[in-house]
């Protein structure tokens, strides 16, 4: 009789441990299905998110390196028509009116696309020379910084 008894308990785990897979396995796979999906989205998510912050860092350094070389352009610009009108100025107070503009403009290799062109205005208004051959009379009067 023991061993009847002893079989009958032991017939009985594999019963429980049976029925205790058949009822909760099919939910134990769907929440680790779900842990794995969670799991993968998260990453996905933290990647998307770095690499947009890559890509806007890197936008914003070659922003900043665009601005730097505008800066720099500009002012090269600026000093390059500050030089060309000093010396212009320089000639036109030596030679006066019979200072040749446009001779001096194509020694000096003045950039035309730089410079379209340059006219000199005495006292009053009136422009005296310019740096193209074909002179237009213009009042320049109202221009005047005093």
């Amino acid at each position: 009789m023991t061993t009847d008894t002893s079989a009958s308990v032991r017939g009985t785990e594999p019963v429980k441990s049976s029925r205790f897979f058949q009822r909760y396995l099919p939910g134990a796979i769907v929440v680790f299905a779900a842990a794995v999906v969670i799991l993968l989205w998260t990453g996905v998510a933290l990647l998307v998110h770095q690499e947009r912050e890559n890509a806007i860092e890197q936008r914003k350094i070659e922003n900043a390196n665009l601005a730097r070389a505008f800066a720099e352009h500009t002012f090269r610009t600026l000093n390059y028509i500050d030089q060309l009108s000093r010396l212009m100025t320089i000639q036109y107070q030596r030679q006066g009116i019979k200072f040749d503009m446009p001779r001096s403009f194509e020694e000096n290799h003045v950039d035309d696309k730089l410079v379209n062109n340059a006219v000199i205005s005495d006292v009053t208004g009136p422009t005296v020379l310019s740096s193209q051959r074909t002179i237009r009379p213009a009042n320049l009067s109202d221009r005047a910084t005093g």
